[in-house]
């Protein structure tokens, strides 16, 4: 057969394409061949993928994420949270000392979500007492008035009991306390409320286990398969063991983990199903080991490499290959001949040259002769011993204060080096520690001649140091050193001269060991007194303690359930040493009451006797019957009435109390009486505001409108309202109604429409348009009473969630008069932190910090004049949308850019709200409930209420006439402590030592009102 030219040519070409198709495949990265060439870096593209089908295989918060069935989401969290009601409850005593034997409250009415769970309360209920609960839940506020209360048959009366309800409703609760004792009553400290939700978490993040690639690797490229749900997902990776994160997958690397962090809305969740990351490596990497040609006379040598793995590639040759490097081809030698030493510690050495280094070189770094020198040497050694010791420490042992050199060294050389350098230690012994603190026998004080006067017997092994300390309302506000006078008595003397009223005496004494022993409460004293007792006495709950200090006071304290030691001071008083303003007239007779922190702390009842005379009364100008006793309230810088009677043919006037302050005597004056007597039935004078709410508190049919025409008839007619609310006016209303002859059928006559009395409320608040907290900490804002009446116990704060990033300052006013400002500090807290951001388990990225904005609401409350209503209600709250721009944090968290909230104010500009109030009165109330804007608004847990509880109309009990129902003896919320300025102080220490904002709950407004209407 015959080949063409043309095939021949063919051939050829088919052959050569052939071998270059068989090459050709054999270098392919894609090639199917596992070795590599030899002498040849192969490169291959491979895939790491993640499934999410066996949880063992992931790092994540079992109780956050779930991973089951190809994939990783978000789990459900049950979220438990409370209602509570911290208001004290119980049984209103009469005026002769006993109690009802019932009493029905009924709480506000509260919302939740979720499920209800359990119910807490927290009681004292002594023998022959008892306290049941119910509730009643419903989907809605309106319809909760007609729901049945559970359990039917049975109550709660245990804490933590199962409770259910609707889902996602209101709840109320209903306490009937009982007594078979009538000394005692039970008391409802608390009632809390758990409900139960579920939700997802905001974030959390899931990682993987490390992956070693064992080669380096070229990262191309990360892809996931994921059901995003309306969320988000966010993926990182770290390649030194979670050390740092990244987001740019491009890069090379030997080891990797990959981080995912699912977001939610809290009612969704995104899944992942799975990654794949796609990586590139090389099957041959060249392997270069350093080597070194042999060291030249030159004193240098040649630096190169070979690769151990022969890939027959330079990609990764070093570039230092065939650098020259320095070396000693020889080592010249020296013979040195050396001096005796010399009393300087110094001697000469003299060297020689001995090898043939210079001659082989020839390079003068061989050649040179080193000089004549001066070396160091000893010429005497210290021998060092001690010759003297300090004071024993509290470790058992006493160190070396002095040291001996028997070889006289120093005084040889005179060289600091042969002078002892050491700190002594070494010289240290055992010996015996004085750790027995002081013993304080005895203190006393007095006060002659304007100076104060301390002593003490105090005793001890060693010198002591004795202090005193005067305290009163737990405020230090003296110290003075003691003297060592004689054997184990000390005495110190200072001006008393700014001392006014009642203080403790804490003796502090500290040897000088340091070992320390304090007497908290070693005595009293009382300054400017025209009498005064220093007593020591033990309360506990089953006695009274009974104190007479003078012939015209008595106290009787009781306990709570421990047994309580301490001392007491009670000073009596001709003059106010408060020096303030009074809205009655005062009898000239006050008392302070100052005790040590365990008798204030164990305190559940005082009971306070002041006696006065008919003189007394007569040039205060009073009506005797209008007597009462008040407490200075330190907070409010006012007189309170305390719940008190008068004894008009004993001269002696009664009140009981939770806490020791100042006390006095006041009442209305004579003229005051008069006049009310002589309003009956007419309009009173625009002057006589004091008269007509006398009427309005004491008789039925009053017709006549109080239009205050000064501050003081308004301040007079609202103390003589809480005078006849508190029971301690009742003889008052007595004689009112015989000086107007009043008649049972008068009493049960329909009441007349009064005259109204209009106010309008308007609040302005101004603030910086979006304050800026980058380089500030604190800025201004000003809340102005716009309004035609005053406003009482206004407050400004932040609500949720902005509470966790700033506080107001200043943003309390007890009295806020038309026209008056009240100018706040809104302050970024340095704790503040976003509540959204939770941080992701296990890892913290750091990232740069950047400015963002937080959104929220400020809180504006008060109460009107006398309680007038505003909108149907005694008080107003108003809320103040904010936003402000802050600095987010740099902290690790699970996100990319975990953000620290630092502050929430502003974007207000100008607020006002305006109102138009009608009071309207009541000629059938024989009394007033007095009720401080503290209680209404929940800033004050611990409130004197007492309101008529509510009739519940089905009852089958008959109910009381008007006049019957007056004579009913009301309910009384107890105070766990009426002195606004130490609750305040105690709860500002808890807050600062636990890290957590406290706001009290006070009794609900609405339900208070609706407790007036019987």
């Amino acid at each position: 057969m015959k080949w063409s030219e043309e095939a021949k040519k063919l051939l050829v070409i088919s052959l050569i394409l052939l071998v270059s198709l068989i090459i050709l495949d054999r270098l392919s990265p894609f090639s199917t061949q596992t070795a590599p060439l030899t002498g040849y870096a192969v490169y291959e593209t491979r895939q790491l993928q993640w499934t999410f089908d066996t949880p063992a295989d992931y790092d994540y918060n079992l109780g956050l994420i779930s991973v089951a069935n190809g994939e990783a989401k978000l789990l459900l969290q049950k979220i438990t949270t409370e209602l509570k009601n911290d208001s004290h409850i119980a049984i209103k005593q009469k005026n002769n000392g006993d109690y009802e034997k019932k009493l029905e409250f009924k709480s506000a009415a509260y919302k939740y979500d979720g499920t209800l769970k359990k119910l807490y309360l927290e009681a004292d209920k002594p023998a022959k007492t008892s306290i049941k609960l119910k509730i009643r839940t419903a989907a809605t506020e309106e319809e909760l008035e007609n729901a049945d209360w559970q359990p039917e048959e049975n109550s709660y009366t245990e804490s933590a009991q199962d409770i259910t309800g609707v889902q996602n409703g209101y709840i109320q609760y209903k306490a009937t306390l009982e007594t078979d004792d009538k000394k005692t009553t039970p008391i409802l400290k608390s009632v809390r409320i758990t409900h139960e939700k579920e939700e997802y978490p905001e974030s959390a993040a899931i990682a993987t286990k490390e992956t070693s690639f064992g080669t380096t690797a070229q990262l191309l490229g990360l892809a996931t398969d994921e059901s995003l749900n309306g969320q988000r997902v966010t993926y990182e990776h770290s390649t030194d063991s979670g050390s740092t994160w990244q987001t740019a997958i491009p890069g090379q690397a030997t080891k990797i983990t990959l981080r995912a962090t699912l977001y939610s809305n809290k009612t969704e969740t995104p899944a992942v199903k799975n990654a794949k990351l796609s990586y590139k490596i090389t099957t041959c990497d060249e392997n270069w080991q350093a080597s070194h040609t042999a060291c030249g006379t030159n004193d240098t040598k040649t630096k190169y490499y070979t690769d151990a793995n022969s890939c027959g590639s330079t990609e990764d040759l070093p570039g230092d290959n065939g650098t020259s490097e320095s070396c000693n081809y020889c080592t010249p030698q020296w013979t040195s001949t050396n001096s005796s030493c010399r009393n300087n510690d110094t001697l000469v050495v003299d060297y020689a040259y001995s090898n043939s280094c210079c001659q082989d070189t020839g390079l003068q770094s061989d050649c040179t002769i080193p000089a004549n020198e001066t070396a160091a040497c000893d010429y005497c050694t210290p021998s060092f011993s001690c010759t003297g010791y300090g004071e024993c420490n509290d470790k058992n042992q006493k160190t070396c204060s002095q040291v001996n050199d028997s070889n006289n060294c120093h005084g040889k050389t005179g060289l600091s080096t042969d002078a002892y350098g050491g700190n002594y230690s070494e010289f240290t012994t055992s010996c015996t520690y004085d750790s027995e603190p002081p013993s304080i026998n005895s203190a006393s004080a007095s006060i002659t001649g304007g100076t104060l006067t301390v002593s003490a017997n105090v005793t001890d092994k060693s010198a002591t140091t004795v202090t005193a300390s005067l305290t009163k309302d737990d405020t230090t506000v003296l110290n003075l050193t003691l003297q060592n006078t004689s054997t184990d008595t000390y005495a110190g003397t200072a001006s008393a001269l700014t001392l006014k009223g009642a203080y403790i005496i804490a003796i502090t004494a500290k040897d000088k060991h340091n070992n320390t022993q304090k007497a908290k409460a070693a005595t009293g004293v009382a300054a400017e007194a025209e009498k005064s007792a220093v007593e020591k006495l033990t309360l506990n709950s089953s006695t009274n303690a009974a104190l007479k200090p003078t012939n015209t006071t008595r106290i009787e304290l009781r306990g709570n359930a421990e047994t309580t030691t301490g001392s007491i001071v009670v000073s009596e008083h001709k003059e106010d040493i408060k020096n303030t303003t009074k809205t009655r007239n005062e009898l000239k007779r006050y008392i302070e009451i100052e005790a040590d922190e365990a008798i204030k702390g164990n305190i559940s009842i005082a009971t306070i006797t002041l006696n006065y005379t008919d003189d007394e009364v007569s040039a205060a100008n009073v009506t005797e019957s209008s007597i009462a006793l008040y407490f200075y309230n330190e907070t409010a810088t006012l007189w309170e009435q305390l719940n008190s009677t008068v004894n008009t043919a004993l001269n002696y006037v009664e009140g009981n109390t939770t806490h020791l302050s100042l006390f006095g005597i006041f009442g209305n004056a004579t003229s005051q009486a008069a006049q009310a007597n002589t309003t009956t039935n007419q309009t009173a004078n625009q002057t006589s505001a004091t008269n007509a709410t006398v009427n309005q508190t004491s008789t039925n049919t009053t017709n006549s409108t109080a239009n205050s025409t000064t501050e003081q008839a308004s301040t007079a007619a609202t103390a003589d309202t809480a005078t006849a609310a508190s029971g301690g006016s009742e003889g008052e209303a007595t004689e009112s109604e015989t000086a107007n002859q009043k008649t049972e059928e008068e009493t049960k006559a329909p009441p007349t429409t009064g005259e109204k009395q209009e106010c309008t409320y308007n609040i302005k608040a101004e603030v910086q348009d979006r304050p800026s907290f980058i380089n500030r900490s604190e800025v201004a804002a000003k809340i102005t009473n716009t309004g035609s009446c005053e406003l009482r116990n206004l407050e400004v704060k932040a609500a949720p969630p902005l509470d966790s990033y700033i506080t107001i300052e200043n943003g309390q006013a007890a009295v806020l008069a038309p026209s008056e400002s009240l100018t706040i500090t809104i302050r970024l807290k340095p704790e503040g932190k976003d509540p959204q951001g939770n941080p992701i388990q296990g890892y913290a990225v750091k990232e740069p910090r950047k400015t963002g904005f937080r959104a929220g609401k400020i809180i504006i409350t008060g109460r009107s004049v006398e309680g007038l209503e505003i909108k149907g209600k005694s008080a107003i709250e108003e809320e103040v949308s904010l936003n402000i721009e802050i600095y987010e944090t740099d902290s690790g968290s699970g996100n990319t850019a975990a953000a620290l909230l630092i502050g929430t104010l502003a974007a207000v500009g100008t607020f006002a709200a305006g109102y138009r109030v009608v009071k309207r009165r009541n000629p059938h109330r024989s009394s007033a409930i007095p009720r401080t804007a503290e209680c209404a608004i929940g800033r004050n847990p611990i409130c004197d209420v007492g309101k008529p509880e509510k009739r519940d109309d089905s009852n089958s009990e008959p109910k009381l006439t008007e006049k019957a129902a007056d004579a009913q003896q009301e309910p009384t919320i107890k105070k766990n402590d009426e002195d606004n300025a130490k609750f305040e102080e105690n709860l500002k220490r808890f807050e600062e030592k636990h890290g957590a904002t406290i706001e009290p709950t006070g009794q609900d407004e609405k339900k208070l009102e609706e407790n007036e209407k019987v």
